[in-house]
């Protein structure tokens, strides 16, 4: 649990378990636990198979890349740990079930990515609670579905000046907090009959004005405002 181990670039690693210590390099693992410990360095840890993120410190420009299966389990209670530049990064599926999520430091270089090919779950237990955070900068190029509980965003990249940009949000039944009004949708959204995005816990589509994305429906929107569809 003390230990430090630095592995050389596509290193293959087919299970490795992280419970503290420290790990640098750039190793290719088929399987994680990424219980504990710090990640640190300008390496990346490409993730290929199953793996489990639990409350690990993503430090000083380290990558962590998810091409396979990731889950951030609801075991311990505290957050994935974001501190000096480092990066979370999902090209595959990234499940959280966990209502307490990823912190960070005021560093500006932290960052949590989801690409183009990602798919970042939220299905957050009631029992367990019902919010889970992203406390880093988040961007989203793939797909944000929220099938149970509340992702709370506070610093989406994609949406600037009340204008949502790039990715895909599907809230069937659950919730995506951004902390700020949309005005103008030029992405691709999906609401089911429960589903809601927010801002403060009021509607954030309440103050919609233009749509150049995809926006679909399956609940009544009330608007303070006409809507133009380009």
């Amino acid at each position: 649990t003390g230990g430090t181990a630095d592995f050389a670039g596509g290193v293959p690693v087919s299970n490795l378990t992280l419970a503290g210590g420290t790990v640098s390099g750039s190793p290719t693992v088929a399987d994680a636990t990424l219980t504990n410990g710090t990640l640190t360095g300008s390496g990346t840890m490409t993730l290929t198979g199953n793996s489990t993120l639990d409350y690990p410190i993503i430090d000083n420009g380290f990558r962590v890349l998810n091409q396979g299966q990731a889950t951030a389990p609801d075991t311990t209670g505290n957050y994935l740990n974001m501190t000096n530049g480092g990066v979370l990064e999902n090209a595959g599926t990234y499940t959280t079930t966990t209502p307490y999520g990823i912190t960070a430091d005021s560093n500006s270089a932290n960052a949590v990515l989801n690409d183009a090919s990602g798919t970042w779950v939220v299905n957050v237990p009631t029992l367990s609670g019902t919010t889970t955070s992203i406390y880093a900068p988040f961007t989203n190029l793939g797909t944000v579905q929220l099938t149970k509980g509340t992702l709370d965003v506070p610093s989406l990249t994609n949406l600037t000046a009340g204008i949502l940009t790039g990715g895909t949000y599907v809230a069937n039944t659950g919730t995506l907090e951004v902390g700020a009004n949309i005005t103008t949708n030029a992405a691709t959204i999906t609401l089911g009959t429960t589903g809601g995005i927010t801002n403060g816990g009021a509607n954030a589509l309440a103050s919609l004005s233009s749509n150049s994305g995809s926006l679909a429906l399956h609940q009544a929107l009330t608007l303070g405002q006409s809507l133009t569809n380009t």
